[in-house]
């Protein structure tokens, strides 16, 4: 019989197919961060398919780039963004999910939607300026990485699946709202009307609060090692009973220096005539294991 384990959730009793589907639906006016997050990830990309239709003609036209330059442009841009994407994804872990989206992704695809335009205008059909400018919206775009863990924990899948449809109406979304200012004959509104929609993001983009993220509950500092008498010890040896005519079990570590520390730890009830619960001896590293010392 074919393990079902691992196949995915179970449907419980009573639970119809057709309201499963409809909560995937209601979740967003019952989990409004579950809206937030699709306006995000729909702002995200949406003016990068918008600049697909008008960046050509106006770095060509308008500017002067050769059909050549401005393919190698868009080639340099997007790798860099390949790698920004890694880069983000320590960025998140460190400064926090919430203000990496905000900050890194929204602010900054704002004000590099202004320098790829703008800066470019002025200055002419400078490579490597232009180049810098749009590198600075392209590295912006992979600073939404860290907005899927932001989605909320309970209905993960419905969740995702709005998120996921956020993403390919923004393939949608970009170039209609081209067409509704004008194309690139107008390219000035739709920058404008970028810039706004990322501000907005912004702003959503504060309510996306986590219990999980490194930014709200950063990790608690790592315990301090061990020390013995104002040294630092490390263990050497795996912890082994050894023979011991008191009965005790023995355990070696090593100091800084070359001194060998064992140890004595007794087990069970006290002994007549035994040692208290716990003795240490020194011996030196090229001593014999058999000296030990004992004290009525």
């Amino acid at each position: 019989m074919r393990d079902l384990r691992h196949a995915g959730p179970v449907r419980a009793e009573g639970e119809a197919p057709l309201r499963e589907l409809v909560k995937g639906i209601t979740i967003l006016w019952r989990e409004p961060r579950v809206t937030a997050g699709a306006f995000v990830r729909l702002v995200n990309t949406a003016p990068n398919f918008a600049l697909f239709v008008v960046a050509p003609l106006f770095f060509t036209h308008t500017i002067g780039f050769s059909q050549g330059e401005y393919l190698l442009l868009v080639t340099c841009v997007y790798t860099a963004n390949i790698f920004a994407n890694l880069v983000f994804g320590i960025v998140g872990d460190r400064f926090g999910w919430r203000r990496t989206v905000t900050w890194f992704s929204c602010v900054m695809c704002a004000a590099g939607a202004l320098l790829l335009y703008y800066v470019p205008l002025a200055l002419g059909p400078n490579f490597a300026v232009a180049l810098l400018c749009w590198a600075v919206y392209g590295i912006g775009l992979a600073g939404f990485v860290p907005l899927t863990a932001l989605m909320p924990e309970s209905d993960s899948g419905s969740a995702l699946a709005i998120y996921t449809l956020a993403a390919g109406l923004s393939a949608f979304a970009g170039p209609a709202l081209v067409g509704l200012l004008g194309g690139s004959a107008h390219m000035d509104r739709a920058i404008w009307a970028f810039v706004a929609l990322y501000l907005a993001a912004a702003l959503v983009s504060l309510t996306l609060k986590s219990t999980v993220d490194p930014g709200v509950f950063p990790k608690p500092p790592a315990a301090p090692r061990d020390t013995h008498i104002g040294r630092k010890l490390r263990l050497t040896a795996a912890r082994r009973p050894t023979s011991n005519p008191l009965g005790g079990t023995q355990v070696k570590m090593r100091s800084s220096g070359q001194r060998m520390q064992t140890h004595v730890c007794w087990l069970g009830m006290p002994r007549p005539n035994a040692l208290p619960a716990c003795t240490t001896q020194r011996a030196e590293a090229q001593g014999t294991d058999q000296a030990h010392r004992t004290h009525d």
